[in-house]
C-alpha cells in the first residue's frame, strides 16, 4: 500500500484532504507505526524487512506532503520520531533499522544533534553479541553518512573542506573507538574488531595515520612501561590498541607494502613488545599482523620471519588453548605463502615423520593432534612415500605404495594424492595390529597403543585430499572397505565400555548378556583380585616379554614406549581409551561418506558404494541408541550429521534412507520399556542426536514432511494420558519429551520448528502434573528450552529486565494458541489455591504458568478491548498475591502486568504477609 501511495504521489497532484491524512502525526500515521512497532521484531527475516520497508515509506510520504525544511529539527514530527526512537531501550531490534532510515533521508548529523553521545554509546552496545550486528549496521550508516555530509563543498566559499571535516570526522568516531579499545576488556570488544573497525577502515583508509600516530602518542608507547594510560588492568592498553588497528588495516589491504612498513609506520621495537605482551590478545593481534595479508602472494620478508622468530619461545607452551589454536592458524596462513614453501630437506624430513608416528600412538590425546599436524605438513614433499616404505620395510609392515610420478615436474596434485595415499596404507596397517592387541587385551592398548590416535591421523590426512581427481582409483577403492572395516573392528572392541550402564565407573549393571559378557572380560582383565580399591588408585602393568599376544604377530608398529618401565593404568584411562576411539571412529565415517565419491553400478568412477553407506548409517544408529557416555554419542552425532547431509544429494535408494530410519526408530520409542536396549535415562542418551540429525538432513526447500510427521507423533507422546501413570507405562512420554527438547534446541531447524512451539510449550506445562518423576523431570527441562527458544538467551542479570522479555501483544501474536490454554490453566490452578482447611494449596503447574507471565509486559498498544491484552490474566494473579506462598513470583507477575499505582499500594497492603513468609521459609532452611 505504502509503496502504491508513493507511486501516485510521484505522478498526481495530492488532495489537500490526503496530504492531512498522509503527513506525520495523523491518525493513519499513527496506527501504522503501532503496526510496525508490533511486528519489527517479528522472528521471520522477510516481515522484518517489510516492516522496515513501511517505516521507510512513511517517511518518505511525509517528505512529500510537508512543508520543505533545510533542517529535520525543525520539523515537529521528525523531531519528535527521533527523540522517541533514541528514548526506546536497545534491546528493540527494531529500533535500529528505524534509525537507519532516519539517518538515510535525514542525514548523521540530524541524529548527532541530538544525541552527541550516539558513537560511544552504540560502541558500548557492540559487546552483546545479540546487538552487535545491529548496532554494526547502524555504525557504518551513520559514519558514512556523517563523511559525505561533512565532504560537501562550503555554501559560502564553494570550496571542499576536507581538512577540516576529516579532523572532525576522526573526533566523532576514531576518538571513541580508540577509547574503547584503550580501556575495555579484550572479550568486550570481539564484536568491535569483527564488525566496526574493518567498515570504518574501508569508509576512510587515511584514518589509519591518526589512530597510529594518537596510539603512538599515548603514554605507554612513548615510555614503554606497563599499564601506564588509565584504564582496569586487564584493558589491552594504547600497544594493544594499536595492534588490533594495524591488524585489521593489513587484513583490509589498508597498510602499504611490506618494504614501506617495516620501521615506517611502525617501530620493530613495538612490535618486538607486543609479541611478547602480557595479554594474550595483544600478542595474537601482533603475530596477526606480521603473518595476515590481504594478497596471497605478498611473500614473507626477513624481518617478518625475524618477528615471527622473537614470537615463538615466549608463546610455544602456552597454557591457554585458544592461544595455541591461534597460534597454529597463523602459522598455517606463513606456512601456505609461496616464500615458505618448499622442499624439506632429507633428513629433516625423517625426524619429522619419525616424530609424528611416536606421537601418533601416544597416551596423551593431544600428542594425537600434533602428529595429525606434522604429518599434513609433509604431504607436499615428494620422497615422502619412498621414506614410509622404507621405515614399513625396517618394522616388517607390508606395504604397497603406488609408483612415484616419472616426471620430475610432476603437479603437487599427483604427490600429495601419492603421498596421503602411502601415509593412509601405513597408518591402516599400525591400526590393524593394534587392535588384534586390543581385542586380546584392552588394558594392554589402553596403556601402551590407544587406538584413537592412528585413527585421528587418518582422518586428518584424508581432509586435505581432493577426490575429485584421483588416479590411483582401485587403490583408494580397496583401501575405503578396508578402512570401514578396521572401524567396525574398533568398534566392537570398545563398544561393552561407552554403552555399559555406568561407563564412567565401569560397574556392571546390564541386563543384557552380550554388553555384559564383554564388560565382564574388561572388568576380570582390570580389577585386583584381592581388593577392591582400583577405582582410586592405578594398577601398574609389567611388560612380559614372553607375553604370547605380544608376539603373536611379525608385524609391530613403532612405539614411543619402547623399552619402557611399565604401564600405570586406571579406570579413567580405559575409558578415555575407549570413547575417544569412538569418537575418531565417527569421525573418520562420517569424513568417508561425506567427502568421497559414489561409486555406481555402472560407472568406473567414484570410491564408496551406496551398500557401504548404509552399513555406515546402520553402525551410527546402533551406537547413538545404544551408547551411554555423552561424549561417545555426542561425537558419533557429529559424524552421522556428516552422512545424513549428503544423503538428499545421491541415488534415490539413499534417499529414501532418512524417512525409513525415522519411521523405525519412532516405532521403536512408541514400543518401549524399561527391558528396552533404548536408554531411558541420561535424557535419552542418543536417541534425540539420531532423531535431530535425520530431521535436519531434510532439504530447507522441501516441504517438511518428515519434521511435520515427526512432531505430530512425538506430540501424541509427549501428552499427557491416564494410561501412563507408573515408570514403565511412561517410559516413551520420557522419550518423546527429551527428544522434543533436542530438536527445539537445533539452530539447523531454524524458524520450521517455530509452528510447534505453542504444542511444544502446552506439553511442558501438562507433563509437570505427573505423577511420574522421570516425566516432570523431563517436562521441566522441555519447558526451559522453550523459554530460551522463545525469549533468548539471557541478556542482562536481571530476569525481569526488559532485555529477556517481550510485550503480551508480540508473544500472543506469534503464539495464539497459548493466549487460551495459559488463561485456562491459571484458572485451573486458581480454583485449587483456596481450601476448606483454610491453607493455600499449590497448583503443581502453578510456577511454570507464572515464569511464562512474568516475561511478559504490557504493550503501549493495548486497549480494554484488545483480543490479546493481558488484562484477562490479573483477576487469577490478584488472587494469588493474596493467598499464595509463592510471593515474590506472583508479585513479580503482577508488577509486569499493572500499569496502575495500585501495585504499589497492593504491596504495602501484602508487606505484613510477605514478612511471615518469609520467617517461615527462613525455619525451613535452619
Amino acid at each position: 500500500w505504502s509503496a502504491a501511495a508513493l507511486d501516485f504521489l510521484r505522478v498526481r497532484t495530492c488532495p489537500p484532504s490526503l496530504q492531512r491524512n498522509l503527513r506525520g502525526g495523523s491518525a493513519l500515521q499513527q496506527h501504522l507505526l503501532e503496526h510496525i512497532q508490533s511486528c519489527w521484531e517479528h522472528p521471520l527475516d522477510g516481515v522484518r524487512h517489510q516492516t522496515r520497508s513501511l517505516f521507510r515509506d512513511l517517511l518518505l510520504l511525509h517528505q512529500h506532503v510537508a512543508p520543505p525544511t533545510p533542517d529535520p529539527s525543525n520539523d515537529p514530527y521528525i523531531s519528535e520520531l527521533t527523540h522517541s526512537l533514541l528514548g526506546l531501550e536497545w534491546h528493540m531490534r527494531g529500533k535500529y533499522g528505524s534509525l537507519q532510515c532516519l539517518v538515510e533521508l535525514y542525514g548523521a548529523g540530524h541524529l548527532l544533534s541530538v544525541q552527541p553521545e550516539l558513537p560511544l554509546q552504540l560502541l558500548g552496545l557492540m559487546g552483546d553479541q545479540t546487538l552487535a550486528p545491529y548496532a554494526s549496521n547502524l555504525l557504518e550508516r551513520l559514519f558514512v553518512s556523517h563523511k559525505a555530509e561533512l565532504e560537501k563543498p562550503s555554501a559560502n566559499s564553494g570550496e571542499s573542506t576536507t581538512a577540516d571535516g576529516m579532523s572532525c570526522w576522526n573526533r566523532t568516531w576514531v576518538t571513541p573507538l580508540l577509547h574503547m579499545l584503550c580501556r575495555a576488556r579484550p572479550e568486550q570488544t570481539t564484536f568491535i574488531l569483527d564488525y566496526f573497525l574493518p567498515k570504518l577502515l574501508r569508509c576512510s583508509p587515511s584514518s589509519l595515520a591518526h589512530m597510529v600516530q594518537a596510539l603512538q602518542d599515548a603514554p605507554f608507547c612513548r615510555t614503554g612501561e606497563l599499564f601506564v594510560c588509565s584504564g582496569p588492568a586487564s584493558s589491552r592498553g594504547a600497544l594493544g590498541a594499536l595492534m588490533t588497528c594495524l591488524r585489521a588495516a593489513r587484513a583490509q589491504g589498508v597498510v602499504p607494502t611490506s618494504e614501506e612498513l617495516w620501521g615506517g609506520l611502525v617501530p620493530l621495537s613495538l612490535l618486538q613488545q607486543a609479541l611478547i605482551h602480557k595479554h594474550d590478545q595483544v600478542r595474537m593481534d601482533a603475530l596477526g599482523f606480521v603473518c595476515e595479508s590481504r594478497r596471497s602472494t605478498e611473500v614473507v620478508t626477513s624481518q617478518e620471519a625475524d618477528l615471527i622468530r622473537h614470537f615463538l619461545p615466549a608463546n610455544l607452551n602456552s597454557q591457554s588453548a585458544g592461544v595455541r589454536q591461534q597460534t597454529v592458524s597463523l602459522m598455517k596462513k606463513v606456512r601456505s605463502s609461496p616464500r615458505s614453501k618448499g622442499s624439506v630437506d632429507s633428513e629433516r624430513m625423517q625426524e619429522v615423520l619419525e616424530a609424528a608416528l611416536e606421537l601418533s600412538t601416544s597416551t596423551k590425546p593431544f600428542d594425537s593432534v600434533t602428529a595429525a599436524h606434522l604429518l599434513q605438513l609433509l604431504l607436499h614433499q615428494p620422497h615422502l612415500s619412498q621414506a614410509l616404505l622404507l621405515r614399513a620395510q625396517q618394522h616388517h609392515i607390508h606395504l604397497q605404495p603406488p609408483p612415484p610420478p616419472l616426471s620430475a615436474q610432476a603437479s603437487e596434485t599427483l604427490i600429495v594424492e601419492i603421498n596421503t595415499l602411502t601415509v593412509v596404507q601405513f597408518l591402516l596397517c599400525c591400526l590393524q595390529v593394534e587392535v588384534q592387541r586390543a581385542e586380546s587385551s584392552l588394558l594392554q592398548a589402553a596403556a601402551s597403543h590407544p587406538l584413537y590416535g592412528r585413527a585421528h591421523c587418518i582422518t586428518a590426512v584424508l581432509q586435505h585430499l581432493n577426490t575429485e581427481s584421483l588416479r590411483e582409483t582401485q587403490q583408494w577403492r580397496r583401501l575405503v572397505s578396508e578402512l570401514i572395516d578396521v572401524c567396525y573392528r574398533v568398534s566392537d572392541v570398545v563398544s561393552p565400555v561407552v554403552q555399559s550402564s555406568s561407563p564412567e565407573g565401569l560397574i556392571p549393571m546390564d541386563t543384557d548378556s552380550e554388553a555384559s559378557a564383554g564388560l565382564q572380560k574388561i572388568l576380570q582383565e582390570i580389577q585386583p583380585r584381592d581388593t577392591n580399591d582400583f577405582f582410586s588408585s592405578a594398577r601398574e602393568l609389567k611388560r612380559d616379554d614372553g607375553d604370547e599376544h605380544t608376539h603373536s604377530h611379525n608385524v609391530q608398529p613403532p612405539s614411543l614406549h619402547e623399552g619402557g618401565e611399565g604401564y600405570r593404568v586406571t579406570a579413567q584411562m580405559v575409558l578415555v581409551c575407549c570413547w575417544r576411539s569412538m569418537k575418531e571412529v565417527a569421525m573418520l565415517l562420517g569424513q568417508l561418506c561425506h567427502t568421497l565419491p559414489l561409486q555406481h553400478t555402472d560407472a568406473h568412477s567414484g570410491l564408496i558404494t551406496d551398500r557401504q553407506v548404509e552399513g555406515v548409517g546402520l553402525y551410527f544408529r546402533q551406537q547413538l541408541l545404544q551408547s551411554r557416555h555423552r561424549g561417545a554419542f555426542e561425537l558419533a552425532y557429529v559424524g552421522f550429521v556428516r552422512l545424513t547431509d549428503m544423503l538428499c544429494w545421491w541415488v534415490l535408494t539413499l534417499q529414501q534412507l532418512p524417512a525409513r530410519w525415522l519411521s523405525e526408530v519412532l516405532e521403536e520409542v512408541k514400543s518401549s520399556d524399561p527391558s528396552s536396549k533404548l536408554c531411558a535415562t541420561r535424557r535419552s542418551a542418543g536417541i534425540p542426536f539420531y532423531i535431530q540429525a535425520l530431521l535436519s538432513s531434510e532439504p530447507m526447500s522441501a516441504s517438511c514432511s518428515l519434521l511435520k510427521m515427526t512432531m505430530k507423533e512425538l506430540m501424541a507422546l509427549a501428552m499427557p494420558s491416564a494410561e501412563r501413570t507408573s515408570n514403565s507405562s511412561s517410559v516413551p512420554q520420557v522419550h518423546a519429551l527429551n527428544i522434543l527438547r533436542a530438536l527445539y534446541r537445533d539452530t539447523r531447524l531454524g524458524e520450521n520448528i517455530i509452528p510447534f512451539v505453542s504444542d511444544g510449550m502446552q506439553a511442558a506445562v501438562l507433563g509437570f502434573t505427573s505423577p511420574v518423576w522421570a516425566v516432570r523431570n523431563s517436562s521441566t527441562l522441555l519447558f526451559s528450552t522453550l523459554i530460551t527458544r522463545i525469549f533468548g538467551v539471557k541478556k542482562g542479570k536481571d530476569e525481569h529486565s526488559k532485555k529477556n522479555r517481550m510485550t503480551g501483544r508480540e508473544f500472543f501474536t506469534r503464539f495464539p494458541a497459548l493466549y487460551p490454554f495459559l488463561l485456562r490453566q491459571l484458572e485451573e490452578a486458581a480454583a485449587t489455591v483456596e481450601s476448606r482447611s483454610g491453607q493455600a494449596k499449590l497448583h503443581p503447574s502453578l510456577f511454570l504458568l507464572l515464569l511464562v507471565l512474568s516475561r511478559l509486559y504490557p504493550s503501549p498498544m493495548d486497549g480494554s478491548s484488545s483480543p490479546l491484552g493481558l488484562a484477562p490474566f490479573m483477576p487469577f494473579i490478584m488472587r494469588y498475591v493474596l493467598v499464595v506462598h509463592t510471593h515474590r513470583k506472583v508479585i513479580n507477575t503482577f508488577t509486569t502486568f499493572s500499569t496502575f499505582n495500585m501495585t504499589y499500594n497492593l504491596y504495602n497492603a501484602n508487606q505484613k504477609q510477605t514478612e511471615t513468609f518469609q520467617g517461615g521459609e527462613l525455619k525451613i532452611k535452619n
